[in-house]
């Protein structure tokens, strides 16, 4: 009675296990297949890639021929090349890594390059340098003979290692043979092998990998735990080439330079006159000499007699050369290194003879096209002004885009006094009436110029005019001094205002049909911008021109130069 219940409750335990198997057995599939689709995720995770990079790639290599170039530690984007066994960086490469001397005579085609005493010059037979198309290159082993610096060449793809830098370094060896990746991480691509007891730079250390650069010029990243025998390492400089430091002839006080503009030999005799008034001016500029003709000859109004009189003041002269000469194509005269190098001695000769203490360029409306060759100007007569113990000053706008050519880098390198024009922030042709030179003008013209020039080099120029503006149908005005400019004021009925922004006098008037406007330059205006130039611990201020000012003005500048 009780085995047949009990042998039913068997076959049915038998049927349902007979049920579950299949589920059973497929989730046990399930859970083999998760398990060894995590140790499989797991051990890929851990796998080094053995993948390698592409070197063209990696060096940005987009076309054959093309030598990638580290400089001091690192890639730059600029590529070399080889021609002849001769390796060869571009010229623009060299200007703004290594030296900045250089300048490319398209005419004569030869390079040039200006040291604190001299020009020397390379043809292109010499193999120094190459050109293709509006690309110059510079051999690396002439380069080696003007500045201090290493060429390393390595193979696979051709690299060049460049260095002028030295330093400490911290070197280490590796236990075991190892690969350097782009990147940090077991899958990155190998760029390179390093073998047992091999050495590395570390340029970079992380908690598990570091940035290595190899002794074969590759910069990727190995494991720390591959490190042995850290160390820090002097770098021995090199030191073949003597290189001549460019010393500044400069004052050992404020200069304070007034121009006297002079229009001819018979104007000379007002001397007597612009200086009358002026207190603590000690660089008088007259304008005696300018550019004739394509082939760098000169014309000079200047007079020995001026001279002697100036210095029986205690002034200094520096005689101003310009480029007024409309019908001479300044570009023409400084990009032929043969008209160049005579208008250089013309002027240099002038001087001399004259006796004068310093030489003051004033090269306007130059175009971009001459900028370089206005720079090798700049280089080449100063090497002539050091010889001679002239002071060399050059006169410049206030930096904008459209005067950035003037490179005023190279000026504040080269020449003694870099000169920022304050003023004509609206001149003749303006399309809108404004300030000769208002407050954030000078400021502009002060802070861009520091970021090229240092402070003791610079000087800024103040106006000693204003212009009435008279808005009729058509904007028109006229430059005045000082004097001339309060008397049409005071005839016009105008009463003046301080405005902040332009830190200047303003007033305004219409009469009829003409509407007259004056932003006044004065002894109060001009004292707001020596106050600038005080903070900024400029080297002095320069005035254009003797004969416009009012007395008063003197007063504040020389309490300028006596700060």
């Amino acid at each position: 009675m009780n085995k047949e219940p009990r042998n039913t409750r068997r076959r049915q335990k038998r049927r349902i296990l007979r049920r579950l198997l299949p589920a059973a057995v497929a989730i046990s599939l399930i859970f083999i297949i998760a398990f060894f689709w995590l140790l499989t995720g797991l051990f890929n995770k851990l796998r080094y890639s053995s993948a390698r990079a592409d070197l063209d790639k990696y060096f940005k290599i987009e076309q054959e021929g093309q030598i990638p170039i580290m400089l001091n530690d690192e890639y730059t984007e600029s590529m070399g090349i080889m021609k002849d066994d001769r390796y060869y960086v571009t010229m623009d490469f060299a200007t703004e890594n290594l030296c900045d001397g250089f300048y490319y005579d398209e005419y004569d085609d030869q390079i040039l390059y200006t040291t604190a005493s001299d020009t020397l010059v390379s043809k292109k037979e010499s193999g120094d340098f190459y050109t293709e198309g509006e690309t110059v290159y510079l051999a690396t082993d002439y380069l080696q003979k003007l500045v201090n610096m290493s060429v390393m060449v390595h193979e696979g793809p051709i690299r060049l290692e460049i260095k002028n830098t030295w330093g400490e370094i911290e070197q280490a060896g590796i236990k075991k043979g190892t690969s350097v990746r782009v990147l940090g991480g077991p899958k990155s691509e190998i760029l390179t092998d390093l073998p047992k007891d091999g050495t590395v730079t570390i340029m970079e250390k992380m908690d598990n990998w570091c940035k290595v650069k190899t002794p074969d010029g590759f910069i990727g990243y190995i494991e720390n735990k591959h490190l042995k025998d850290e160390k820090k390492v002097t770098e021995t400089p090199v030191t073949d080439v003597q290189e001549e430091e460019i010393i500044h002839n400069l004052r050992d006080h404020k200069i304070c330079l007034g121009w006297h503009q002079v229009t001819s030999s018979e104007a000379n005799a007002t001397f007597d006159e612009v200086v009358s008034n002026t207190k603590g001016m000690n660089v008088i500029s007259p304008t005696w000499m300018r550019i004739t003709d394509t082939m760098g000859s000169v014309s000079c109004i200047g007079d020995t007699g001026y001279v002697a009189k100036a210095h029986e003041r205690g002034y200094e002269v520096w005689a101003l050369v310009d480029n007024f000469d409309k019908e001479v194509d300044t570009h023409e005269v400084l990009a032929h290194t043969s008209s160049r190098r005579i208008l250089e001695q013309n002027i240099v000769d002038e001087c001399l003879r004259l006796g004068v203490d310093g030489i003051n360029i004033d090269f306007e409306s130059l175009d971009s096209k001459t900028g370089k060759a206005f720079a090798q100007f700049i280089r080449e007569i100063s090497v002539m002004c050091r010889q001679q113990n002239l002071v060399l000053s050059v006169d410049n706008y206030v930096p904008r885009g459209h005067t950035i050519f003037y490179d005023r880098k190279t000026q504040g390198k080269y020449a003694d006094y870099v000169i920022i024009m304050g003023y004509d922030e609206h001149y003749a042709s303006s399309e809108e009436a404004g300030s000769v030179a208002s407050f954030n003008f000078v400021q502009e013209g002060i802070e861009k110029t520091l970021m090229d020039v240092d402070a003791a080099q610079v000087i800024n120029a103040v106006p000693f005019y204003t212009r009435i503006w008279d808005q009729e149908k058509d904007l028109t005005s006229m430059a005045v001094g000082m004097a001339a400019a309060r008397d049409f004021a005071n005839n016009h009925g105008i009463k003046f205002a301080w405005d902040e922004t332009c830190a200047q006098d303003y007033g305004e008037v219409t009469e009829g049909s003409s509407k007259f406007m004056i932003w006044m330059e004065d002894a109060k205006s001009i004292e707001v911008k020596l106050s600038l130039m005080e903070t900024n611990s400029l080297a002095g201020v320069a005035c254009w021109k003797l004969g416009m000012e009012t007395p008063d003005v003197w007063d504040v500048i020389d309490a300028y130069l006596k700060q």
